[in-house]
């Protein structure tokens, strides 16, 4: 009687500890980030110029895992299809990154008139109240530069700036906020016999700013905002407002009014009232 076939055993192949690892990694990663030890911009940072860490790490893992299995006369774990997958998106994604980390993105979305409401996915919100009070010696023309935000005009009753400045900054903590707020205080600045309040470089774009103001009424007045509403009361002098996505009212205006409109990638809208 012949003896039953044996059927040799089959040692299946181990997995590699590499995707554990990875996902251990990133969880601390991000537990950094949620948790305020490390800045959204330092996160960032630290990714767009060292990713190519993870693919160093990786190699050295699959290496000593083959090592190890042939020292133990074992199959090398193998990459699974996930593994591959992940490792071409990762690699994809990262260089992507890299190469357009000097982009400004802020100046990009204001161009296509898109909100900032995503930046909250990343930083908080902080609200400040400035107030101040200014004179304009020889203004003949006040010159208003704003990115986002409110801006109301009303005339002032001694010739000089009174100006309440509502500021949303965008921080990653408190003490970042606080530290941002002082170095922003709007302030406006001579040229000639105009006077220039920007809102639009440096750190100012890096919050909204919602502006009352009360201005000395005989001097040209020209406002041009990307995003926020503008009105206007009671100007003796010129009046030029501009806005991509808002409303432009101006009224009791006794010289020459150009209210003006624009409209981005059918994004923009607004109304007008004169």
């Amino acid at each position: 009687m012949s003896s039953p076939t044996q059927v040799p055993y089959y040692r299946p192949r181990p997995r590699s500890i590499f995707g554990p690892l990875v996902l251990i990694t990133i969880g601390v990663l991000f537990l950094l980030r949620t948790t305020g030890v490390i800045s959204f911009q330092s996160f960032h940072s630290w990714m767009v110029r060292y990713w190519p860490l993870l693919l160093i790490f990786w190699g050295a893992v699959k290496l000593l895992e083959h090592l190890w299995a042939r020292h133990r006369g074992e199959p090398t774990p193998r990459l699974g299809g996930g593994s591959i997958v992940f490792l071409v998106f990762f690699i994809m994604i990262s260089m992507g990154a890299t190469q357009t980390a000097n982009w400004n993105w802020g100046g990009i979305r204001n161009d296509f008139g898109m909100d900032s409401d995503w930046d909250g996915w990343f930083t908080n919100h902080y609200d400040f109240t400035d107030n101040f009070v200014q004179p304009l010696p020889g203004a003949s023309a006040i010159k208003i530069l704003g990115n986002q935000g409110d801006i109301n005009v009303t005339p002032s009753p001694d010739d000089q700036v009174h100006a309440v400045v509502r500021k949303s900054l965008r921080s990653d903590s408190q003490e970042s906020a606080d530290r941002l707020n002082q170095s922003i205080q709007p302030r406006f600045a001579q040229q000639g016999s105009t006077w220039l309040l920007d809102l639009t470089s440096g750190d100012f774009e890096r919050g909204r700013f919602s502006l009352d103001l009360q201005l000395p009424r005989q001097a040209a007045l020209s406002i041009s905002t990307r995003r926020g509403n503008l009105s206007v009361f009671q100007r003796d002098g010129d009046v030029d407002l501009s806005t991509t996505r808002g409303t432009l009212s101006a009224e009791d205006v006794k010289g020459s009014t150009q209210l003006r409109l624009h409209s981005v990638c059918a994004l923009g809208g607004g109304r007008l009232t004169r």
